[in-house]
């Protein structure tokens, strides 16, 4: 991510290793945008299910990867967590 996503979603690199990618994003403008809207919180949690789905697909263009989606703003949870693991067997 360049440094103005990084910016705007509070973004907290915990770990970037061989293996593993672990990111804790503090604000979500998305989210942020549906509650001003009105949104119920069964709609918010499906918008952001929807939205996500772009992350899971670009991590899925990488067979040696996967996606994991931990806590989330949308969900009532203090941060979102995005974890992205080195299959075991992988060769990058």
């Amino acid at each position: 991510a360049n440094d103005n996503v990084m910016k705007i979603f509070e973004m907290d690199v915990q770990e970037n290793s061989e293996d593993r990618l672990y990111i804790e994003f503090q604000y979500c403008p998305l989210v942020a945008a549906w509650q001003k809207l009105g949104a119920s919180e069964a709609f918010i949690r499906d918008l952001c299910d929807i939205a996500m789905d772009g992350d899971r697909g670009i991590v899925s263009r990488y067979e040696n990867f996967e996606f994991h989606l931990g806590d989330t703003i949308s969900k009532g949870d203090k941060v979102c967590q995005i974890t992205i693991l080195k299959n075991k067997n992988a060769r990058v």
